[in-house]
């Protein structure tokens, strides 16, 4: 059995391209591609979320974002923010996705409110993959809502080692 040391700490801008893959890992590419305008695809949508991550004013921000490293490799993300900033935040992202992918979102409906923390991404890609399968990892991804008063800056799932354990290349839940 491989052991693996897993930190969790808040992420730093140049960890945005390994964070904006994740992102669109949890998202699936057909879901990237319905963001995307008529002769748009996945390496602009990449080239869109990266600079979001890299930005301090965008739900996706490396600000808003904790990461899980294996050694130097960031292994998983989360991304939250508190909920009354919703459209404050979104609005990088509406723009950028006018600007860089040809299509407009400003019709979105809302996905959280005041008085919520947003936890928009929980990811964890999981490696080595199970014995078998090659160059292929797993990919465990929730969307969840929080409501708690009083906000809090930061979630931090409580005992992530109790409910992910990784052995032998396999996610056992």
């Amino acid at each position: 059995m491989t052991e693996h040391h897993i930190e969790i700490r808040e992420a730093s801008k140049p960890q945005a391209a390994e964070i904006a893959s994740l992102i669109m890992m949890a998202m699936t590419d057909d879901c990237c591609l319905y963001f995307c305008g008529d002769g748009y695809g996945l390496e602009d949508f990449r080239s869109m979320m990266t600079m979001l991550v890299e930005r301090e004013d965008s739900q996706y921000s490396y600000r808003n974002t904790l990461v899980a490293s294996d050694g130097n490799k960031v292994v998983g993300i989360s991304v939250s923010y508190d909920g009354g900033r919703l459209h404050e935040l979104r609005r990088a992202f509406i723009n950028a996705a006018k600007e860089c992918l040809g299509k407009d979102h400003s019709g979105m409906d809302d996905e959280t409110q005041a008085g919520e923390l947003y936890l928009e991404l929980p990811v964890l890609y999981c490696w080595p993959p199970k014995r078998g399968l090659i160059n292929m990892g797993y990919l465990v991804s929730v969307s969840w809502l929080i409501k708690i008063t009083p906000m809090v800056k930061h979630f931090i799932l409580p005992s992530v080692s109790d409910m992910l354990e990784i052995a032998d290349g396999e996610v056992i839940l």
